[in-house]
Protein backbone atom coordinates (compact mmCIF):
# COMPACT_ATOMS: atom_id res chain seq x y z
CA UNK A 1 0.00 0.00 0.00
CA UNK A 2 1.57 3.29 -1.10
CA UNK A 3 0.57 6.19 1.11
CA UNK A 4 2.70 8.71 -0.72
CA UNK A 5 0.47 11.66 -1.60
CA UNK A 6 3.09 14.38 -1.19
CA UNK A 7 3.42 16.65 -4.23
CA UNK A 8 6.10 19.10 -3.10
CA UNK A 9 9.40 18.92 -4.96
CA UNK A 10 11.61 19.85 -2.00
CA UNK A 11 11.96 18.52 1.56
CA UNK A 12 11.13 20.46 4.71
CA UNK A 13 14.59 21.20 6.04
CA UNK A 14 13.27 22.17 9.48
CA UNK A 15 12.59 18.50 10.20
CA UNK A 16 16.07 17.57 9.02
CA UNK A 17 17.61 20.20 11.30
CA UNK A 18 15.47 18.93 14.17
CA UNK A 19 16.74 15.36 13.70
CA UNK A 20 20.34 16.54 13.51
CA UNK A 21 19.96 18.63 16.66
CA UNK A 22 18.42 15.80 18.68
CA UNK A 23 21.06 13.33 17.47
CA UNK A 24 23.78 15.86 18.29
CA UNK A 25 22.70 16.48 21.88
CA UNK A 26 22.27 12.70 22.33
CA UNK A 27 26.00 12.27 21.71
CA UNK A 28 28.11 11.71 24.88
CA UNK A 29 28.48 14.71 27.13
CA UNK A 30 24.87 15.54 27.92
CA UNK A 31 23.54 12.30 29.46
CA UNK A 32 20.82 12.34 26.79
CA UNK A 33 21.88 9.27 24.85
CA UNK A 34 18.46 7.62 24.94
CA UNK A 35 17.17 10.38 22.65
CA UNK A 36 19.10 8.68 19.85
CA UNK A 37 16.30 6.09 19.65
CA UNK A 38 13.89 8.79 18.43
CA UNK A 39 16.27 11.37 16.95
CA UNK A 40 15.94 10.31 13.30
CA UNK A 41 12.14 10.12 13.10
CA UNK A 42 11.73 13.67 11.67
CA UNK A 43 14.24 13.08 8.88
CA UNK A 44 12.73 9.67 8.14
CA UNK A 45 9.46 11.47 7.52
CA UNK A 46 11.15 13.64 4.89
CA UNK A 47 12.72 10.58 3.26
CA UNK A 48 9.34 8.87 3.15
CA UNK A 49 7.66 11.91 1.55
CA UNK A 50 10.26 12.10 -1.17
CA UNK A 51 10.07 8.54 -2.53
CA UNK A 52 9.56 8.81 -6.27
CA UNK A 53 9.31 12.62 -6.08
CA UNK A 54 12.52 14.34 -4.99
CA UNK A 55 15.26 15.08 -7.47
CA UNK A 56 18.75 13.69 -6.86
CA UNK A 57 19.94 17.07 -5.68
CA UNK A 58 17.29 17.13 -2.96
CA UNK A 59 18.15 13.59 -1.85
CA UNK A 60 21.80 14.56 -1.48
CA UNK A 61 21.07 17.75 0.42
CA UNK A 62 18.87 15.95 2.94
CA UNK A 63 21.87 13.93 4.08
CA UNK A 64 24.32 16.79 3.62
CA UNK A 65 22.38 19.11 5.92
CA UNK A 66 21.73 16.28 8.39
CA UNK A 67 25.43 15.40 8.59
CA UNK A 68 26.67 18.99 8.71
CA UNK A 69 24.28 20.01 11.48
CA UNK A 70 24.90 16.80 13.43
CA UNK A 71 28.64 17.48 13.27
CA UNK A 72 28.21 21.10 14.42
CA UNK A 73 26.04 20.17 17.39
CA UNK A 74 27.94 17.09 18.58
CA UNK A 75 31.52 18.15 17.78
CA UNK A 76 31.47 21.93 17.98
CA UNK A 77 34.48 21.74 20.29
CA UNK A 78 36.77 20.99 17.33
CA UNK A 79 36.10 24.49 16.04
CA UNK A 80 37.12 26.03 19.37
CA UNK A 81 40.75 25.08 18.74
CA UNK A 82 41.02 24.38 15.01
CA UNK A 83 38.39 26.10 12.91
CA UNK A 84 39.87 24.97 9.60
CA UNK A 85 39.94 21.36 10.74
CA UNK A 86 36.37 21.70 11.98
CA UNK A 87 35.18 22.90 8.57
CA UNK A 88 36.97 20.02 6.84
CA UNK A 89 35.57 17.45 9.28
CA UNK A 90 32.03 18.82 8.99
CA UNK A 91 32.11 18.81 5.19
CA UNK A 92 33.43 15.25 5.19
CA UNK A 93 30.66 13.99 7.47
CA UNK A 94 28.06 15.97 5.52
CA UNK A 95 29.15 14.45 2.19
CA UNK A 96 29.02 10.92 3.66
CA UNK A 97 25.47 11.39 4.86
CA UNK A 98 24.60 13.07 1.56
CA UNK A 99 25.83 10.09 -0.44
CA UNK A 100 23.87 7.80 1.88
CA UNK A 101 20.54 9.57 1.32
CA UNK A 102 21.29 9.96 -2.39
CA UNK A 103 21.72 6.18 -2.70
CA UNK A 104 18.49 5.75 -0.77
CA UNK A 105 16.68 8.00 -3.25
CA UNK A 106 18.12 6.07 -6.21
CA UNK A 107 17.38 2.60 -4.80
CA UNK A 108 14.00 3.19 -3.19
CA UNK A 109 11.19 3.78 -5.66
CA UNK A 110 8.37 2.35 -3.54
CA UNK A 111 7.53 2.69 0.13
CA UNK A 112 7.99 -1.05 0.64
CA UNK A 113 11.73 -0.52 0.13
CA UNK A 114 11.90 2.03 2.96
CA UNK A 115 13.81 -0.38 5.24
CA UNK A 116 16.90 0.21 3.06
CA UNK A 117 17.76 3.33 5.06
CA UNK A 118 18.82 1.27 8.10
CA UNK A 119 21.68 -0.70 6.47
CA UNK A 120 22.71 2.31 4.37
CA UNK A 121 23.26 4.41 7.50
CA UNK A 122 25.26 1.59 9.08
CA UNK A 123 27.37 1.17 5.93
CA UNK A 124 28.27 4.86 5.81
CA UNK A 125 29.56 4.60 9.39
CA UNK A 126 31.52 1.44 8.64
CA UNK A 127 33.29 2.99 5.64
CA UNK A 128 34.71 5.82 7.76
CA UNK A 129 37.47 3.47 8.99
CA UNK A 130 38.69 2.60 5.50
CA UNK A 131 39.45 5.91 3.79
CA UNK A 132 42.15 8.54 3.92
CA UNK A 133 39.66 10.59 5.94
CA UNK A 134 39.32 7.83 8.53
CA UNK A 135 37.66 9.54 11.46
CA UNK A 136 35.22 7.18 13.13
CA UNK A 137 34.28 9.53 15.95
CA UNK A 138 30.67 10.29 14.99
CA UNK A 139 29.13 6.80 15.10
CA UNK A 140 25.65 6.92 16.59
CA UNK A 141 26.55 3.92 18.80
CA UNK A 142 28.60 6.19 21.05
CA UNK A 143 25.39 7.92 22.14
CA UNK A 144 24.70 4.90 24.35
CA UNK A 145 28.05 4.85 26.17
CA UNK A 146 26.60 6.81 29.09
CA UNK A 147 24.55 3.66 29.67
CA UNK A 148 27.00 0.71 29.53
CA UNK A 149 24.24 -1.76 30.36
CA UNK A 150 22.76 -1.09 26.90
CA UNK A 151 26.07 -1.61 25.10
CA UNK A 152 26.91 -5.21 26.00
CA UNK A 153 25.95 -6.73 22.63
CA UNK A 154 29.02 -4.97 21.23
CA UNK A 155 30.89 -8.07 22.45
CA UNK A 156 29.18 -9.86 19.54
CA UNK A 157 28.38 -7.22 16.93
CA UNK A 158 30.83 -4.44 17.69
CA UNK A 159 29.75 -0.82 17.98
CA UNK A 160 27.96 -0.94 14.63
CA UNK A 161 25.48 -3.44 16.05
CA UNK A 162 24.41 -0.68 18.43
CA UNK A 163 24.17 1.80 15.57
CA UNK A 164 21.98 -0.70 13.73
CA UNK A 165 19.71 -0.99 16.76
CA UNK A 166 19.36 2.79 17.02
CA UNK A 167 18.46 3.20 13.34
CA UNK A 168 16.13 0.19 13.39
CA UNK A 169 14.18 1.41 16.43
CA UNK A 170 13.81 4.86 14.84
CA UNK A 171 12.53 3.27 11.63
CA UNK A 172 10.05 0.97 13.37
CA UNK A 173 8.68 3.83 15.45
CA UNK A 174 8.25 5.94 12.33
CA UNK A 175 6.54 3.16 10.36
CA UNK A 176 4.23 2.43 13.28
CA UNK A 177 3.24 6.10 13.19
CA UNK A 178 2.93 6.31 9.42
CA UNK A 179 1.03 3.11 8.64
CA UNK A 180 -2.06 3.28 10.80
CA UNK A 181 -3.51 0.02 9.46
CA UNK A 182 -0.26 -1.85 10.21
CA UNK A 183 0.59 -0.12 13.48
CA UNK A 184 -0.03 -3.22 15.57
CA UNK A 185 2.32 -5.26 13.40
CA UNK A 186 5.17 -2.77 13.68
CA UNK A 187 4.53 -2.28 17.39
CA UNK A 188 4.79 -6.03 17.95
CA UNK A 189 8.02 -6.23 16.00
CA UNK A 190 9.40 -3.26 17.95
CA UNK A 191 8.42 -4.89 21.25
CA UNK A 192 10.02 -8.18 20.23
CA UNK A 193 13.28 -6.53 19.15
CA UNK A 194 13.43 -4.31 22.25
CA UNK A 195 12.86 -7.31 24.51
CA UNK A 196 15.63 -9.28 22.82
CA UNK A 197 17.94 -6.24 22.87
CA UNK A 198 17.44 -5.57 26.59
CA UNK A 199 17.50 -9.19 27.73
CA UNK A 200 20.67 -9.98 25.78
CA UNK A 201 22.43 -6.85 27.09
CA UNK A 202 21.45 -7.58 30.70
CA UNK A 203 22.47 -11.23 30.43
CA UNK A 204 25.86 -10.38 28.92
CA UNK A 205 26.46 -7.72 31.54
CA UNK A 206 25.97 -10.01 34.52
CA UNK A 207 27.73 -13.01 32.99
CA UNK A 208 30.78 -10.87 32.18
CA UNK A 209 30.90 -8.82 35.36
CA UNK A 210 32.79 -11.20 37.67
CA UNK A 211 34.97 -13.12 35.21
CA UNK A 212 38.11 -11.09 35.92
CA UNK A 213 39.51 -12.52 39.17
CA UNK A 214 43.01 -11.04 39.05
CA UNK A 215 44.36 -7.51 38.95
CA UNK A 216 47.51 -5.43 38.55
CA UNK A 217 48.14 -2.03 40.10
CA UNK A 218 48.51 0.75 37.55
CA UNK A 219 49.36 4.43 37.98
CA UNK A 220 48.10 7.05 35.49
CA UNK A 221 49.74 10.46 35.27
CA UNK A 222 47.75 13.59 34.39
CA UNK A 223 50.21 16.54 34.48
CA UNK A 224 47.66 19.03 33.03
CA UNK A 225 50.08 21.03 30.90
CA UNK A 226 48.62 23.41 28.30
CA UNK A 227 49.45 21.68 24.96
CA UNK A 228 49.75 25.04 23.23
CA UNK A 229 52.51 26.07 25.65
CA UNK A 230 54.31 22.88 26.68
CA UNK A 231 56.66 22.95 23.68
CA UNK A 232 58.14 26.24 24.91
CA UNK A 233 61.43 26.02 26.83
CA UNK A 234 60.07 27.09 30.22
CA UNK A 235 57.17 24.67 30.01
CA UNK A 236 59.46 21.78 29.10
CA UNK A 237 60.97 22.03 32.57
CA UNK A 238 57.51 22.26 34.14
CA UNK A 239 56.38 19.14 32.24
CA UNK A 240 59.47 17.19 33.26
CA UNK A 241 59.16 18.14 36.92
CA UNK A 242 55.46 17.25 37.11
CA UNK A 243 56.00 13.92 35.38
CA UNK A 244 58.83 12.82 37.66
CA UNK A 245 56.92 13.98 40.75
CA UNK A 246 53.86 12.06 39.55
CA UNK A 247 55.96 8.94 38.94
CA UNK A 248 57.32 9.06 42.48
CA UNK A 249 53.80 9.49 43.86
CA UNK A 250 52.48 6.53 41.84
CA UNK A 251 55.36 4.34 43.04
CA UNK A 252 54.75 5.37 46.65
CA UNK A 253 51.13 4.20 46.26
CA UNK A 254 52.22 0.77 45.09
CA UNK A 255 51.89 1.04 41.31
CA UNK A 256 54.34 -1.09 39.34
CA UNK A 257 52.99 -0.08 35.92
CA UNK A 258 52.97 3.67 35.28
CA UNK A 259 51.47 5.29 32.19
CA UNK A 260 52.46 8.74 30.92
CA UNK A 261 50.26 10.75 28.50
CA UNK A 262 50.84 11.22 24.76
CA UNK A 263 54.02 13.21 23.93
CA UNK A 264 54.38 13.78 27.67
CA UNK A 265 58.02 14.82 27.29
CA UNK A 266 57.94 17.50 24.55
CA UNK A 267 61.30 16.64 23.00
CA UNK A 268 63.06 13.80 21.18
CA UNK A 269 64.11 11.62 24.09
CA UNK A 270 66.14 9.42 21.75
CA UNK A 271 68.50 12.34 21.22
CA UNK A 272 71.79 12.23 23.12
CA UNK A 273 70.92 15.65 24.49
CA UNK A 274 68.27 14.04 26.70
CA UNK A 275 70.21 10.98 27.79
CA UNK A 276 69.91 12.14 31.40
CA UNK A 277 66.10 11.91 31.15
CA UNK A 278 66.32 8.37 29.79
CA UNK A 279 68.77 7.44 32.52
CA UNK A 280 66.47 8.82 35.22
CA UNK A 281 63.53 6.82 33.88
CA UNK A 282 65.72 3.73 33.66
CA UNK A 283 66.80 4.25 37.29
CA UNK A 284 63.18 4.50 38.47
CA UNK A 285 62.19 1.39 36.53
CA UNK A 286 65.10 -0.70 37.84
CA UNK A 287 65.04 0.55 41.43
CA UNK A 288 61.31 0.12 42.00
CA UNK A 289 60.65 -2.78 39.59
CA UNK A 290 58.18 -0.64 37.69
CA UNK A 291 57.19 -0.70 34.02
CA UNK A 292 56.98 2.80 32.51
CA UNK A 293 54.98 3.53 29.35
CA UNK A 294 56.12 7.00 28.25
CA UNK A 295 54.58 8.96 25.36
CA UNK A 296 57.25 10.81 23.37
CA UNK A 297 57.95 12.04 19.86
CA UNK A 298 60.56 9.88 18.16
CA UNK A 299 62.49 9.70 14.91
CA UNK A 300 64.31 7.20 12.72
CA UNK A 301 66.36 7.38 9.55
CA UNK A 302 65.16 5.14 6.74
CA UNK A 303 67.24 5.19 3.56
CA UNK A 304 68.82 8.47 4.72
CA UNK A 305 65.41 10.08 5.13
CA UNK A 306 64.29 11.26 8.56
CA UNK A 307 60.89 10.01 9.75
CA UNK A 308 59.17 11.42 12.83
CA UNK A 309 56.77 9.27 14.88
CA UNK A 310 54.28 9.72 17.68
CA UNK A 311 55.60 6.96 19.92
CA UNK A 312 55.66 5.21 23.27
CA UNK A 313 58.92 4.26 24.99
CA UNK A 314 58.51 1.32 27.37
CA UNK A 315 61.06 0.95 30.16
CA UNK A 316 61.07 -2.53 31.71
CA UNK A 317 62.78 -3.39 35.03
CA UNK A 318 66.37 -4.59 34.76
CA UNK A 319 66.47 -4.43 30.99
CA UNK A 320 68.72 -2.23 28.91
CA UNK A 321 67.31 0.37 26.56
CA UNK A 322 63.60 0.67 25.88
CA UNK A 323 60.93 -0.88 23.65
CA UNK A 324 59.06 1.33 21.21
CA UNK A 325 55.55 1.42 19.79
CA UNK A 326 54.83 3.79 16.87
CA UNK A 327 51.38 5.23 16.29
CA UNK A 328 49.67 3.56 13.33
CA UNK A 329 46.57 5.72 12.86
CA UNK A 330 47.17 9.43 12.33
CA UNK A 331 44.66 12.26 12.67
CA UNK A 332 43.61 13.42 9.18
CA UNK A 333 45.02 16.84 8.26
CA UNK A 334 46.47 17.46 11.75
CA UNK A 335 49.04 14.64 11.55
CA UNK A 336 48.94 13.53 7.94
CA UNK A 337 48.17 14.86 4.48
CA UNK A 338 45.08 13.16 3.08
CA UNK A 339 45.29 11.71 -0.42
CA UNK A 340 48.99 12.66 -0.77
CA UNK A 341 48.97 12.16 -4.55
CA UNK A 342 46.60 15.13 -4.76
CA UNK A 343 47.35 17.26 -1.70
CA UNK A 344 51.01 16.55 -0.99
CA UNK A 345 51.86 20.17 -1.72
CA UNK A 346 50.02 21.12 1.48
CA UNK A 347 52.71 19.38 3.48
CA UNK A 348 55.23 21.90 2.15
CA UNK A 349 52.95 24.91 2.57
CA UNK A 350 51.79 24.17 6.13
CA UNK A 351 54.64 23.38 8.56
CA UNK A 352 54.19 20.16 10.51
CA UNK A 353 51.15 19.01 8.55
CA UNK A 354 52.86 15.99 7.00
CA UNK A 355 55.62 15.74 9.60
CA UNK A 356 54.40 12.49 11.17
CA UNK A 357 55.03 9.02 9.80
CA UNK A 358 52.93 6.04 10.77
CA UNK A 359 53.97 2.78 12.38
CA UNK A 360 52.91 -0.58 11.00
CA UNK A 361 53.10 -3.08 13.86
CA UNK A 362 50.52 -3.88 16.56
CA UNK A 363 53.14 -4.72 19.14
CA UNK A 364 52.23 -6.35 22.45
CA UNK A 365 54.78 -6.07 25.25
CA UNK A 366 55.53 -8.35 28.19
CA UNK A 367 56.91 -7.34 31.57
CA UNK A 368 56.82 -8.54 35.21
CA UNK A 369 53.98 -7.36 37.43
CA UNK A 370 52.63 -8.03 40.89
CA UNK A 371 49.41 -10.04 40.57
CA UNK A 372 46.56 -9.49 43.02
CA UNK A 373 43.51 -11.68 43.58
CA UNK A 374 40.05 -10.20 44.06
CA UNK A 375 37.64 -11.25 46.77
CA UNK A 376 34.26 -11.13 44.97
CA UNK A 377 32.34 -10.45 48.18
CA UNK A 378 34.48 -7.80 49.87
CA UNK A 379 36.22 -6.53 46.69
CA UNK A 380 39.47 -6.71 48.66
CA UNK A 381 42.73 -7.17 46.76
CA UNK A 382 45.41 -9.52 48.07
CA UNK A 383 48.90 -9.98 46.64
CA UNK A 384 49.16 -13.40 45.02
CA UNK A 385 52.36 -13.77 43.02
CA UNK A 386 54.60 -12.10 40.46
CA UNK A 387 54.31 -12.93 36.80
CA UNK A 388 55.09 -11.56 33.35
CA UNK A 389 52.00 -10.20 31.64
CA UNK A 390 51.28 -9.00 28.13
CA UNK A 391 49.81 -5.54 27.58
CA UNK A 392 49.56 -2.97 24.81
CA UNK A 393 49.73 0.81 24.57
CA UNK A 394 47.89 2.72 21.84
CA UNK A 395 47.85 6.43 21.11
CA UNK A 396 44.97 8.93 20.93
CA UNK A 397 42.70 8.50 17.89
CA UNK A 398 43.68 4.83 17.56
CA UNK A 399 41.04 4.09 20.20
CA UNK A 400 38.34 4.99 17.64
CA UNK A 401 39.33 2.04 15.41
CA UNK A 402 37.70 -1.15 16.69
CA UNK A 403 39.64 -3.58 14.49
CA UNK A 404 42.98 -2.10 15.51
CA UNK A 405 42.22 -2.45 19.22
CA UNK A 406 41.10 -6.04 18.64
CA UNK A 407 44.47 -6.84 17.04
CA UNK A 408 46.16 -6.17 20.37
CA UNK A 409 43.63 -8.33 22.22
CA UNK A 410 44.18 -11.15 19.73
CA UNK A 411 47.93 -10.82 20.18
CA UNK A 412 47.54 -11.64 23.86
CA UNK A 413 47.21 -8.29 25.64
CA UNK A 414 45.49 -8.63 29.03
CA UNK A 415 44.78 -4.92 29.24
CA UNK A 416 45.31 -1.89 27.00
CA UNK A 417 46.75 1.50 27.83
CA UNK A 418 45.49 4.50 25.88
CA UNK A 419 47.65 7.59 26.03
CA UNK A 420 46.28 10.84 24.69
CA UNK A 421 46.46 14.61 24.79
CA UNK A 422 42.93 15.97 24.62
CA UNK A 423 43.94 19.46 25.76
CA UNK A 424 43.69 20.58 22.14
CA UNK A 425 39.92 20.54 22.54
CA UNK A 426 39.99 23.96 24.18
CA UNK A 427 40.24 27.48 22.68
CA UNK A 428 43.68 29.02 23.04
CA UNK A 429 42.70 32.61 22.16
CA UNK A 430 43.02 34.69 25.35
CA UNK A 431 40.58 37.35 24.14
CA UNK A 432 37.98 34.64 23.50
CA UNK A 433 38.49 33.14 26.95
CA UNK A 434 38.06 36.54 28.62
CA UNK A 435 34.79 37.26 26.83
CA UNK A 436 33.47 33.79 27.65
CA UNK A 437 34.44 34.21 31.29
CA UNK A 438 32.61 37.54 31.52
CA UNK A 439 29.50 35.95 29.97
CA UNK A 440 29.78 32.97 32.33
CA UNK A 441 30.29 30.63 29.36
CA UNK A 442 33.62 29.23 30.57
CA UNK A 443 32.21 25.79 31.51
CA UNK A 444 31.08 25.31 27.90
CA UNK A 445 34.55 26.08 26.55
CA UNK A 446 35.84 22.83 27.99
CA UNK A 447 33.83 21.25 25.25
CA UNK A 448 32.82 17.63 25.10
CA UNK A 449 35.79 16.30 23.14
CA UNK A 450 37.76 14.83 26.03
CA UNK A 451 34.60 13.40 27.56
CA UNK A 452 33.55 11.84 24.23
CA UNK A 453 37.02 10.41 23.66
CA UNK A 454 36.89 8.75 27.06
CA UNK A 455 33.43 7.32 26.32
CA UNK A 456 34.55 5.90 22.98
CA UNK A 457 36.95 3.68 24.93
CA UNK A 458 33.94 2.23 26.76
CA UNK A 459 32.92 0.36 23.61
CA UNK A 460 36.48 -0.82 22.94
CA UNK A 461 36.49 -2.35 26.43
CA UNK A 462 33.16 -4.12 25.90
CA UNK A 463 33.94 -5.29 22.36
CA UNK A 464 37.04 -7.10 23.59
CA UNK A 465 36.07 -7.73 27.25
CA UNK A 466 39.31 -6.12 28.31
CA UNK A 467 40.19 -3.43 30.84
CA UNK A 468 41.34 -0.12 29.42
CA UNK A 469 43.46 2.48 31.19
CA UNK A 470 43.63 6.04 29.84
CA UNK A 471 46.34 8.55 30.65
CA UNK A 472 45.41 11.97 29.27
CA UNK A 473 47.54 15.09 29.63
CA UNK A 474 44.62 17.33 30.61
CA UNK A 475 42.02 14.59 31.24
CA UNK A 476 39.96 12.57 31.25
CA UNK A 477 42.26 9.87 32.69
CA UNK A 478 40.34 6.77 33.68
CA UNK A 479 40.12 3.05 34.35
CA UNK A 480 37.39 1.32 32.30
CA UNK A 481 36.23 -2.19 33.19
CA UNK A 482 35.53 -4.97 30.64
CA UNK A 483 31.81 -4.27 31.09
CA UNK A 484 32.28 -0.59 30.20
CA UNK A 485 32.00 0.90 33.67
CA UNK A 486 34.36 3.73 34.62
CA UNK A 487 35.97 2.48 37.84
CA UNK A 488 37.88 5.66 38.61
CA UNK A 489 38.90 8.85 36.83
CA UNK A 490 40.49 12.29 37.01
CA UNK A 491 38.32 14.99 35.45
CA UNK A 492 39.36 17.50 32.79
CA UNK A 493 41.91 20.21 33.58
CA UNK A 494 42.94 18.75 36.93
CA UNK A 495 46.48 17.75 37.82
CA UNK A 496 46.75 14.40 39.54
CA UNK A 497 47.92 10.80 39.77
CA UNK A 498 45.41 7.97 39.61
CA UNK A 499 46.52 4.63 41.10
CA UNK A 500 44.02 1.83 40.81
CA UNK A 501 43.72 -1.94 40.59
CA UNK A 502 43.15 -3.01 36.99
CA UNK A 503 41.11 -6.22 36.54
CA UNK A 504 42.63 -8.75 34.13
CA UNK A 505 41.37 -12.08 32.91
CA UNK A 506 43.32 -15.24 33.76
CA UNK A 507 42.03 -16.68 30.45
CA UNK A 508 41.56 -13.78 28.03
CA UNK A 509 39.61 -15.63 25.32
CA UNK A 510 38.74 -13.53 22.27
CA UNK A 511 35.18 -12.31 21.96
CA UNK A 512 33.18 -12.92 18.81
CA UNK A 513 33.95 -9.36 17.71
CA UNK A 514 37.66 -9.43 18.52
CA UNK A 515 38.00 -12.70 16.61
CA UNK A 516 35.88 -11.96 13.54
CA UNK A 517 35.70 -8.17 13.49
CA UNK A 518 32.79 -6.53 11.69
CA UNK A 519 31.14 -9.81 10.67
CA UNK A 520 27.77 -8.28 11.51
CA UNK A 521 28.18 -5.61 8.83
CA UNK A 522 29.03 -8.23 6.18
CA UNK A 523 25.97 -10.30 7.12
CA UNK A 524 23.90 -7.12 6.94
CA UNK A 525 25.35 -6.38 3.49
CA UNK A 526 24.44 -9.86 2.24
CA UNK A 527 20.89 -9.54 3.60
CA UNK A 528 20.64 -6.05 2.10
CA UNK A 529 21.60 -7.33 -1.37
CA UNK A 530 19.21 -10.31 -1.08
CA UNK A 531 16.42 -7.98 0.02
CA UNK A 532 17.00 -5.60 -2.87
CA UNK A 533 17.07 -8.45 -5.41
CA UNK A 534 13.88 -9.92 -3.95
CA UNK A 535 12.13 -6.56 -4.03
CA UNK A 536 13.22 -5.98 -7.65
CA UNK A 537 11.98 -9.43 -8.63
CA UNK A 538 8.64 -8.81 -6.90
CA UNK A 539 8.29 -5.40 -8.53
CA UNK A 540 9.08 -6.83 -11.98
CA UNK A 541 6.55 -9.65 -11.53
CA UNK A 542 3.83 -7.20 -10.49
CA UNK A 543 4.64 -4.98 -13.45
CA UNK A 544 4.30 -7.86 -15.91
CA UNK A 545 1.00 -9.00 -14.41
CA UNK A 546 -0.66 -5.63 -15.02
Amino acid sequence: MNLNTQTTLSPNYRYILLSAFIAGIAFPGNQLGLLSFVAYIPVLNELFKGIGIYKKRSWFFIGFILGATYSCVSMYWVGLSNFGGFIGMTLTIAVRYGICTLLFGIIVRRNQFFWCIVPLLVFQEYLTTYTELDYAWHWSAYSLTDFPLLCQIAEFTGALGLSFSIYLVNTLLFLAYKYVDQRKRYAQFLLLYSTLFLSLNITLYYTSKNTHTQAVKVGLLQPNIDPFLKWQRDYKHLSTNRLFAGTQEAISKGADHIVFPETSFPFYMRSGRYKHIRDSLRYLSDTYNATLAVGVPDYAYIQNERHVYNSVFHFFPNQTGYNTYKKQKLVPVAEKVIYPAIFDLLGDLIPGLSGWSRGHTSTVFKSPHNIYTIDEHSEHYTFSHKDSLKFATIICIESTFPNLVSEFKNNGAKWINIITNDGWFYPHWNWFKKIAHQLNFSPYLKGKGAYQHNKIAVLRAIENRITITRSANTGVSSIISPTGEILNYIDQYEQGVLVNYVPISSKPNPTLFSKYGHWFVFILLILFCIGILWQIKTFTREKKSR
